[in-house]
């Protein structure tokens, strides 16, 4: 759980393939960790792959982000530097 952003906490999952077979998910999770953003991970397998699918992604990483109530207030795939960095600090 990140600490409040404006008047909302969010909380930051990423589901994601194991590095090693994934450079985006490698990226995207260096990214994260650098910024030291606390991110759940979720590994994909056939049952956690519908879970992206719901948001219309097909290629790892996806990247939800939720606030208190469960809300989805965000959600990108792939590494994308200006997503994750707009959460650095937060």
């Amino acid at each position: 759980m990140l600490p409040e952003r404006g008047c909302v906490s969010v909380t930051i999952t990423m589901y994601s393939r194991p590095a090693s077979e994934c450079q985006q998910c490698w990226s995207t999770e260096k990214r994260f960790a650098h910024y030291k953003i606390p991110v759940k991970k979720v590994l994909l397998d056939g049952k956690t792959d519908q879970d992206i699918v719901k948001y219309g992604y097909t290629s790892a990483p996806v990247v939800v982000v939720t606030d208190d109530s469960g809300e989805v207030v965000d959600h990108w795939s792939m590494f994308r530097e200006s997503k994750i960095a707009a959460y650095k600090g937060a």
